[in-house]
């Protein structure tokens, strides 16, 4: 006859008794989950997170129920159905861990979902800010053309940050340029740094105290941007001849419009 193997013991136990001796957790009747009624972000422990509802639920569930000794870890999976606007209904498995032994427990909570706004919308809401960014012509107003254009690159910078904190609270178009409210000093000094380098200008900056918070100074930063005399696309007598602006950075490149010669020359 063949041997047999003995069954492995986990603290004394079969594995089957194991299962039934030790929940992997201690499960719930029901959980709050604020979510932003703006942005949609929900609020876990580590804060106001942009993820999807599964991803917020499972990160909820890990949060109120951890492992139970001697379960090393546990992994949730769920499937939620929508009882109403603001109420789930759960079906959650918990898959724990002890040495080989992945025993599964099963279970049903409602998870009630809480309209809210998260700290960046209502600050957003408040016009909040605290940086300012303006931009202005060399020794000119800005043309109908660079304002769209600046509109549209700032808005399309601030949408790629992955700083959930970064925001235009408000653009005004005033004598000469534009004037952006921003949430964040260093979104506006970041903001600067770009424009300048993408249509070619200066970067200036000026702090101002604006007050104190928790005992410490609070300043509010406005970056200046002064856009040069020429712009790409710009049509400019130089030399003699008609040119046409093909480059402002780092120096302006023109292209001859007779010869189709380019040249460059750094503005003073």
């Amino acid at each position: 006859m063949a041997n047999l193997a003995p069954a492995p013991v986990y603290q004394g136990l079969c594995a089957k008794c194991f299962r039934k001796k030790y929940p992997v957790v201690a499960p719930v009747d029901m959980l709050d989950l604020s979510r932003c009624t703006s942005c949609g972000s929900f609020l876990l422990r580590s804060g106001w997170s942009k993820v999807d509802r599964d991803l917020a639920l499972t990160q909820l569930l890990r949060e109120a129920m951890p492992p139970l000794a001697p379960y090393e870890r546990v992994g949730f999976t769920q499937v939620a159905r929508e009882e109403d606007a603001n109420n789930l209904a759960v079906t959650v498995k918990a898959v724990g861990r002890f040495q080989d032994l992945a025993p599964v427990q099963d279970f049903h909570l409602r998870v009630r979902i809480k309209p809210s706004l998260c700290d960046t919308c209502q600050k957003q809401r408040g016009r909040y800010f605290e940086g300012i960014l303006q931009v202005r012509g060399e020794d000119r107003d800005l043309a109908p053309r660079e304002i769209r254009a600046v509109r549209t690159f700032v808005a399309a910078r601030v949408d790629r940050s992955e700083d959930r904190e970064a925001f235009v609270s408000r653009m005004e178009e005033v004598d000469g340029g534009l004037d952006f409210y921003v949430s964040q000093n260093a979104l506006a000094k970041g903001l600067a740094r770009d424009l300048a380098g993408a249509f070619g200008g200066t970067v200036s900056s000026s702090p101002k105290l604006f007050g104190q918070r928790e005992g410490r100074e609070v300043y509010r930063v406005t970056a200046l941007v002064r856009l040069g005399a020429f712009q790409k696309g710009d049509v400019v007598r130089h030399k003699g001849s008609l040119a046409e602006v093909t480059s402002v950075r780092p120096f302006v490149v023109l292209r001859d419009l007779e010869t189709g010669e380019s040249r460059r020359f750094k503005p003073k």
